[in-house]
């Protein structure tokens, strides 16, 4: 619909151009003002004179107003002009494939109703701001107007403050599209622009430095259009209906919409791009009812200053879509690591990097689109702010050999902070590889992430394979699953991430979290879910010909690495993973490479509090994949369900396991899932407490502390019941031997749970003793009988068996008592705690009975 209604514009302006394609301008003056503007007819060059002076303020007006190719038009007027105010009466659109000119530093205001087009070859050069509209009229503070549908003999001396628009037509902007590539920093690890001449295009509309250019009209549409305003302001504007409010600022005009204005489309296609890099001042503003940005168009402002700039801001009444790569723009001809640039870019070295702002109720990434803030030096990264009440972010273009995924970023390659990104959405849903991440490949610690939503979906699907370039640190063959969150390449720290939601899901192999790959400690991970959150699923690899979609530059750097493009395949699946971890293995990427640092990072921390927690082939964790130790682990939930090789890991390669603390009211481990803090070559394990009022470990799960070479951990229990079957386990055991056991201690509560209550095992029965007469055998006298693991009854007709389970059975023993009772009654065994020699159990009684006197009686 758009690329028709783009066609249809230039349609509208065959009959308009006429003996402009001849290169004879068509700017004929009318006769609405007492003063007319004059022009040599049928001229080239022309020079516009006469017209209406008020105060500082120079009225035009003109049946018709065009420039052919080749063709220029100055106005000239003196230097005490600061606004020239031109107007189209008749009923003609004015195309424009030349130069505008004007004397001093004037703004100029070119304003036609009928449309207005801007070929290749349109420039502009003039000292001031420049305004194109297709508004019926410009509007002074004095209440007068200057209208090009109704001229009236009045005009004004005083400040324009307001355009009026009903049903206008478009403004179109045409050219031959931006070059700006995305090229490869620090060896591979990180990409930055490389432009043609930032803020210095020499093609498309242009302005002098800290000016504004703006097309206010119906659509506006950019068709490969450039429009530059050094450390100015570029502001587009679409309106059906209304009026917009006009102001004068530092860098030229300011221009508010009001509630109750109509607003029409803005589109950038075929590579448009949109740049006010400079040192100051630097806004880009896009407001309408859908906004566009296809075909790798881009919107661009790099701070070259040490202050601050403006924003990057975008206000949608319906939409916002990007689309990074099309048919149109298919890049497989460039090299892996350089690419066409896309979407939106905030750029800065040593200020304050340009702000990113998205505002709409549907909100959209596809095809390797990417919004992302950086920072190379000293500078603090702009931030990200997204307000929408649907986000989604789907992932990488089918026609991209080298994978950009579309994602939503901030990073730092200096010592500058990197930005945060805040997100408020109803529903945010990142699939196919989407990403929405903060990172750090330098001293400047990565930014933080916000997100307030009612649904939040990563959904992982098939990887995708990306390579990254040869380097120092290592050639990597990355698989891309969808993520939200931190990393850290570097010795600083990631940064923290903060979920608040209704309903949390990561499936499919997606990733959620903070990680360190280096030295840097990963940031914390605090998700509160209102109803649930759930993390289930596996992803794996997609299986492609490389061959036939790598670039040859790609294909001779695999065979440098002795790799054969055309049979490569891995069939690893990548879980699901909310997590906080440390070292190599990257929470978002398992990757093949060579890399030749020794990671000592730190794993983070994470907090989940959620009514319902669900893990299913899937995992929670803050383990550590290096020499650091891992991070701290808490769940708090009614019910948590861990099933099908689910997993809450606080585990560690070399250093010490981490701490889990998990409160639920219910908490199943089933299927081979386990919670475990174990510790690698050299490291202790971790500690584990758990408080539940029932806890079940189930059909070959566990519970574990367990260490290679250090001591085992700790895991305490305290539940109303627990239920364990032979295949499970719970252990905190050392490799080294009993000597460096940990302790495991279950503090069993009274169980007030009846059998209809669960609906894996029934209640198991408690060892009781009863007070009975010594001088009688009496089928209830006083036992001690062996429940089983657990507490579970063991089997009479089940073989014997060596399997250990969390702790090891002793044989049965029946005695009767051969005294009287002492003056305590007998109290329940309350407690069991696994001795030093891992053969004993001390059974402790919590509470004692009322003493009372010995009884005479015979019984």
């Amino acid at each position: 619909m758009l690329r028709n209604l783009s066609s249809a514009f230039i349609l509208s302006f065959v009959m308009g151009l006429g003996s402009a394609n001849a290169g004879i301008s068509q700017v004929t003056p009318d006769k609405t003002l007492p003063t007319p503007s004059e022009v040599t007819p049928s001229c080239t060059n022309c020079i516009i004179n006469g017209g209406l002076q008020q105060g500082s303020n120079l009225f035009h007006s003109f049946q018709e107003f065009s420039i052919p190719t080749g063709g220029q038009v100055l106005f000239n007027n003196g230097l005490d002009v600061q606004n020239i105010f031109s107007r189209v009466t008749g009923n003609q659109p004015s195309v424009i494939n030349g130069i505008l000119r004007a004397n001093g530093t004037a703004n100029l205001f070119l304003i036609n109703p009928n449309g207005i087009q801007f070929g290749a070859n349109a420039q502009l050069n003039i000292g001031g701001s420049f305004l194109a509209t297709t508004a019926d009229a410009l509007q002074f503070d004095d209440r007068t107007q200057f209208s090009a549908k109704s001229p009236t003999p009045l005009f004004s001396n005083r400040a324009p403050v307001g355009l009026s628009f009903t049903n206008p037509a478009p403004i179109q902007v045409d050219g031959a599209g931006h070059r700006q590539l995305v090229t490869s920093l620090q060896g591979g690890f990180a990409s930055r622009l490389a432009f043609t001449g930032q803020g210095q295009a020499t093609s498309g509309l242009r302005v002098q430095p800290n000016q504004t250019l703006a097309l206010i009209g119906g659509d506006i549409v950019l068709n490969g259009g450039l429009l530059t305003a050094p450390a100015g302001q570029v502001e587009i504007g679409s309106v059906k209906t209304g009026i917009v409010g006009l102001s004068s600022t530092a860098s030229g005009f300011r221009f508010d919409y009001p509630q109750s204005a109509q607003l029409g489309d803005i589109s950038l296609l075929k590579q448009s791009a949109i740049d006010t890099t400079g040192d100051r001042f630097s806004n880009i503003r896009l407001r309408g009812n859908t906004i566009n940005l296809n075909d790798a168009s881009l919107l661009v402002i790099e701070n070259t200053g040490s202050g601050t700039v403006g924003n990057i801001e975008l206000q949608a009444d319906q939409q916002i879509n990007f689309i990074g790569l099309t048919p149109f723009n298919r890049q497989d001809q460039l090299p892996l690591i350089q690419k066409i640039s896309r979407s939106i870019t905030s750029l800065t070295t040593s200020g304050t990097g340009a702000n990113i702002l998205l505002s709409s109720p549907n909100i959209r990434l596809t095809d390797s689109a990417y919004i992302s803030a950086l920072t190379l030096g000293n500078g603090n990264a702009g931030n990200i702010q997204v307000q929408a009440n649907r986000l989604d972010i789907q992932g990488i273009a089918e026609t991209e050999a080298a994978a950009i995924a579309s994602n939503i970023t901030t990073s730092t390659y200096g010592i500058g902070r990197g930005g945060s990104i805040d997100i408020n959405a109803g529903q945010i849903e990142v699939s196919r590889s989407g990403l929405i991440y903060t990172t750090t490949y330098n001293l400047g610690k990565a930014g933080n992430i916000s997100i307030n939503s009612q649904n939040l979906l990563l959904d992982g699907g098939n990887l995708r394979i990306a390579f990254g370039a040869s380097s120092s640190l290592g050639t990597a063959l990355t698989f891309i699953p969808t993520n939200l969150g931190s990393n850290s390449v570097s010795s600083a720290n990631s940064g923290n991430v903060f979920v608040q939601t209704q309903q949390l899901r990561v499936t499919n192999g997606a990733q959620f979290g903070t990680v360190s790959l280096v030295s840097g400690q990963a940031g914390t991970v605090t998700i509160n879910a209102s109803e649930s959150v759930t993390v289930a699923g596996t992803a794996r690899p997609t299986q492609f010909d490389l061959d036939q979609r790598l670039t040859p530059e790609a294909r001779q750097g695999l065979l440098q690495l002795q790799i054969d493009p055309s049979s490569v395949t891995v069939d690893r699946p990548v879980p699901s993973i909310i997590g906080s971890g440390g070292g190599l293995r990257n929470l978002f990427t398992e990757q093949v490479t060579n890399f030749f640092l020794t990671p000592i990072s730190r794993a983070g921390s994470v907090t989940i509090n959620s009514p319902k927690v669900r893990v299913d082939d899937a995992r929670i964790t803050v383990q550590n994949a290096g020499i650091g130790d891992a991070g701290e682990l808490t769940l708090n939930a009614n019910q948590i369900q861990l099933n099908r090789g689910g997993a809450i890991a606080a585990s560690t390669f070399s250093g010490n396991g981490g701490n889990i603390v998990v409160n639920a009211d219910q908490l199943w481990i089933r299927d081979e899932s386990e919670i475990t803090t174990n510790a690698g070559a050299g490291g202790n394990g971790g500690s584990i407490g758990l408080t539940s009022g029932v806890l079940a470990v189930l059909n070959n799960s566990r519970i574990s502390a367990n260490a290679e070479r250090g001591r085992g951990g700790n895991v305490q229990i305290t539940a109303q019941g627990v239920f364990t079957d032979r295949s499970s386990l719970i252990s905190a055991t050392s490799d080294r031997g009993p000597e460096f056991d940990g302790t495991v201690q279950i503090n069993a509560l009274e169980s007030q749970l009846q059998r209809s209550s669960l609906r894996v095992l029934p209640t198991p029965e408690g060892s009781k003793i009863v007070t009975i007469c010594p001088s009688q055998a009496d089928p209830r006298a006083s036992t001690l009988i062996d429940n089983g693991t657990g507490g579970i009854p063991s089997n009479p007709t089940d073989s014997l068996s060596s399997r250990r389970g969390w702790l090891p059975k002793a044989p049965a023993s029946t005695t009767r008592s051969q005294s009287p009772p002492r003056s305590n009654p007998p109290t329940e065994i309350q407690d069991w705690v696994l001795n030093p020699d891992r053969k004993t159990v001390r059974l402790v009684v919590v509470g004692r009975g009322t003493p009372h006197a010995a009884s005479t009686s015979p019984c």
